[in-house]
């Protein structure tokens, strides 16, 4: 899809200005880039300098992907943890800095971009893409469950449970599918960055983003459907492509702000298999003073070696955060550092358990390692990435707070002491690591090439029945020489992909498409009335759409015929319309055929059944015997 006229499409890929946001979107980034994409990265002037400053000597990342700039309206000394006006300049300076950057690229023949790949969280950059006649792809880079949520917002409004503001209002669980986290209303995740200011400011961020992302092209996940397949079926649309770690390119670390610490790797070395805590709170975490020391003196009090990551920034104290003579009395066993490479201590056979804040990234690399978390989440979707450790996924504990909300040193302890005891917790982070891992270069390869390729169709099918006889139908086709467009309902279409790739199977020649139900992803399909009327009303207008946009396309060559399936009357209706030939395809017995449309007139007429279906206590021959 991505492909016009180039061999190698362009893609410009714009991630938000926080590190927690540009580490993934550089992944992908550079998935893309191998297997031949050509990619211009964008971020902001001050994050900018600071990649450039982690990467120097270590790769050769830009002679894949140009790394540019644009200017996000602060200045170098500003706070840029003060969430409103860094929200406020952003939106003030950034558009009209990406639109000339694009413009200024475009001018080059053999650079033109073809495609524009934008962070979530940076939504508003789809009107820009969208002025430019550009296609458009969203990068959701947290979790499927806490994209599902946003989706969820209007009718969280309607029912009364927050606020237009997104001000919690009503005390509630929120289940928003079975074996998905339950989510106390109080807990969303816009209602958890410290301060109601705070939250109404980002509320109003977030949903003018959501509107973005809904009218993307192509809508991106980094997380896995084997992690979160209950997200991902309210979610239907949206395409895991995760873990986008940098693991998963033998260790080499990018996107970080902060120069790593490498003797950690060596002091590792001398530990014990099995024997240390690891302990990180990310890039953004700031601790109170007491909450610092807390933790502190809960490492000193479990009386086992530690790694701790302290970035020079992560207390609001300048001076004295340590409790007085902590460092020389666990100089033996603790060591601390400013940043670490996070995925290569993950991996290393010392680490027992990981003491994180629970970001998103810091979870995918723990579970990734297979290795169980004590779980200290901080603001924001942190605490349903907590839910997902502790109660679905079962690899991790929850510290409590006591009645001041502080986690003590004796708390911090007792659970490090609970995790050494019961090794169930590490056996089941091997088992979820093997969940997590056991698709991800398959699955980031298909999704590539999927979105690489032209479409090319001679024939289109279209069905919202069971699959397998309609992908045999088209496989037969292509053998004899036809190129095929199969298209299914979204949420159908989902359900497909999620199979083909779970077996790492690829149809040669046959395009995969889909086409809105008319139902909203939370709505009960089995209902068959409300589908069936939600379907006669919504789908032949799109399939219409569908089929003349595929025409109007210099690149495709036009659909020539239409096979429907039996049951979808409108199919035929529609080519019928465009003056297109067309032909039915029954996918049942020919048995039922016969009884459904072929006799029914007959057996309204001879009264054996009324016209509301009900049948009376009469039999009736069809046919000869036999």
């Amino acid at each position: 899809k991505l492909n016009k006229k180039m061999s190698n499409p362009h893609v410009l890929v714009i991630p938000a200005p926080a590190q927690g946001h540009v580490i993934p979107l550089l992944e992908f980034s550079q998935c893309l880039a191998n297997h031949g994409v050509r990619v211009t990265f964008v971020n902001s002037e001050y994050n900018h300098q600071r990649v450039l400053k982690s990467l120097e000597g270590k790769n050769n990342l830009e002679e894949k992907i140009r790394l540019v700039s644009i200017p996000d309206g602060m200045e170098p000394w500003e706070d840029r943890n003060e969430l409103g006006n860094k929200l406020k300049k952003i939106l003030q300076v950034m558009p009209g800095k990406l639109e000339e950057l694009i413009e200024e690229i475009n001018e080059k023949e053999d650079e033109k971009i073809d495609c524009f790949i934008a962070d979530a969280y940076m939504g508003w950059t789809m009107r820009i893409a969208e002025k430019m006649k550009l296609r458009r792809g969203v990068v959701w880079p947290s979790s499927a469950a806490s994209v599902a949520l946003c989706f969820r917002i209007p009718k969280l409004i309607d029912d009364g449970i927050i606020s237009s503001d997104g001000t919690p209002i009503r005390k509630q669980m929120i289940e928003l599918a079975p074996n998905m986290p339950v989510i106390n209303s109080a807990d969303v995740f816009w209602a958890r960055l410290g301060d109601l200011t705070r939250q109404k400011i980002f509320f109003d961020y977030l949903s003018e983003n959501m509107q973005g992302m809904r009218v993307a092209d192509f809508q991106f996940c980094n997380s896995t459907y084997d992690l979160e397949p209950a997200a991902f079926t309210v979610a239907p649309k949206v395409l895991p492509i995760g873990p986008l770690l940098a693991s998963n390119r033998l260790g080499n670390s990018t996107g970080y702000f902060w120069p790593e610490d490498s003797t950690c790797l060596e002091w590792l070395e001398q530990q014990q298999p099995n024997s240390v805590i690891y302990v990180a709170f990310g890039s953004s975490t700031v601790f109170e003073k007491i909450k610092f020391q807390e933790l502190a003196l809960g490492l000193e009090l479990s009386n086992r070696p530690f790694l701790w990551v302290v970035r020079s920034d992560i207390t609001n104290e300048a001076n004295g955060a340590y409790p007085d003579g902590f460092q020389e009395r666990v100089a033996t066993r603790g060591k601390i550092i400013g940043w670490a490479p996070q995925q290569k201590v993950l991996s290393h056979p010392s680490i027992s358990c990981f003491l994180s804040h629970c970001g998103w990234n810091s979870t995918m690399e723990g579970v990734s390692n297979g290795v169980p978390f004590l779980c200290w989440p901080y603001f924001a979707e942190q605490f349903l990435n907590e839910s997902y450790i502790c109660d679905v996924w079962k690899v991790g504990l929850k510290l409590d707070r006591n009645e001041s909300g502080i986690f003590t040193r004796e708390e911090i302890k007792n659970k490090v002491d609970q995790m050494f005891r019961d090794q169930n917790y590490k056996a089941r982070a091997l088992e979820l690591k093997e969940k997590a891992l056991s698709s991800v270069r398959e699955e980031i390869k298909k999704s590539v090439q999927r979105n690489k390729q032209s479409i090319c169709s001679g024939i289109t099918l279209s069905c919202t029945r069971p699959y397998n006889t309609h992908a045999g139908v088209s496989q037969w086709l292509v053998k004899h020489g036809f190129t095929i467009t199969l298209s299914n309902t979204e949420y159908n279409h989902r359900q497909v992909m999620n199979i083909l790739e779970e077996k790492n199977y690829v149809l040669d020649q046959i395009h995969l498409i889909s086409i809105p139900d008319g139902l909203e992803t939370w709505e009960d399909r089995s209902e068959l009335g409300k589908l069936t009327e939600s379907l006669m009303r919504v789908m032949p207008r799109k399939r219409k759409e569908l089929i003349k946009d595929s025409n109007a396309r210099e690149t495709h060559e036009n659909i020539t015929y239409v096979i429907a399936d039996g049951n979808i009357e409108q199919g035929i209706k529609v080519a019928e319309k465009l003056n297109i030939q067309s032909a039915a395809f029954w996918p049942a017995a020919a048995a039922v055929l016969a009884l459904n449309c072929i006799q029914c007139t007959r057996l309204i007429d001879d009264e054996s059944i009324i016209v509301m279906v009900i049948p009376y206590t009469s039999s009736r021959t069809l046919s000869p015997a036999g």
